[in-house]
């Protein structure tokens, strides 16, 4: 896991992962983001060494955390699989 992070229900923004230092030569091909329930993921992109999605927390829950999970395809058909974990908390 990449680590955690605390969020609050208002905080909608773009999450990134860089694999540049994993790819030796490779580039990613495709992306896939699976989000647990209270998170809208959407506008999932990726570039050749970095994979993004915009993530609205609307419906997380105060002192619940999510794991979000993202997996890449890269050029050589190889998968990489990383995740960081989002933990609710009050707005403020």
């Amino acid at each position: 896991m990449l680590g955690s992070e605390e969020i609050g229900s208002d905080d909608k923004r773009r999450w990134f992962i860089s694999f540049a230092d994993e790819l030796q030569g490779a580039t990613i091909s495709s992306v896939a983001w699976t989000v647990p329930q209270g998170i809208v993921a959407s506008a999932p992109t990726n570039t050749d060494e970095l994979a993004s999605v915009m993530l609205d927390p609307a419906g997380v829950v105060a002192g619940i955390a999510y794991l979000v999970r993202c997996k890449v395809t890269l050029s050589t058909g190889e998968t990489i699989k990383r995740s960081f974990e989002l933990v609710a908390k009050d707005n403020l």
